[in-house]
């Protein structure tokens, strides 16, 4: 699983509801036993950086029902460390949401340039969906691609426009090769 978060200032990754999404996209992560990689994502594709890399969310034991066991602490432990980085001052961009946008397309582009940690590729985005350049399709094929909080950001002034980022973005992500892509205004609840 990889999660993508927009650090590009038009979206409000320091509340409340964005710290839940985190702690949704590990427990997630955890219950699956799958791999986890965050990245953050500024101004351009060179400014997605990885936030954490964790191979492994299963957690050691001799048998099955021990790890089952271990898991809320492995998912305790994860969250607390991706809490402490996605608060980190250098984590945070400082891009004006009036100013070149967001590549939220850049973001997509590394994740289909990542070596997969897993065979079943998920892309969990947390973004308001600005961006002011034509985002132009990059290939993701064989990833489950899904966006939240598409057109919730200080960038968007109503309603109509945040469904008409909506549907920009699952035609970018169709035009991309992902089948069937999640692109919704709501938080990521898991």
């Amino acid at each position: 699983m990889i999660a993508l978060l927009d650090f590009t200032g038009s979206f409000n990754n320091t509340s409340r509801e964005f710290t839940e999404q985190l702690d949704n996209i590990v427990d997630r992560a955890v219950l699956h036993n799958a791999p986890l990689t965050v990245l953050a994502f500024r101004g351009s594709v060179a400014g997605v950086t990885s936030l954490l890399v964790c191979p492994s969310t299963t957690p050691k034991a001799n048998n099955d029902s021990v790890a089952k066991k271990r898991r809320p602490a492995v998912a305790a432990s994860l969250r607390a460390a991706l809490r402490e980085l996605a608060s980190h001052p250098d984590a945070n961009g400082t891009n004006d949401p009036k100013g070149p946008g967001t590549d939220i397309a850049g973001a997509w582009q590394a994740v289909s340039q990542r070596t997969p940690l897993a065979t079943r590729r998920i892309g969990i985005m947390l973004t308001d969906g600005v961006q002011t350049v034509k985002a132009h399709p990059v290939r993701l094929t064989g990833i489950e691609a899904s966006m939240y909080d598409v057109g919730r950001g200080r960038g968007v002034a109503d309603t109509g426009k945040a469904n008409e980022l909506v549907e920009i973005w699952k035609k970018f992500l169709t035009a991309s090769g992902v089948v069937n892509p999640v692109v919704v205004s709501e938080v990521y609840a898991g």
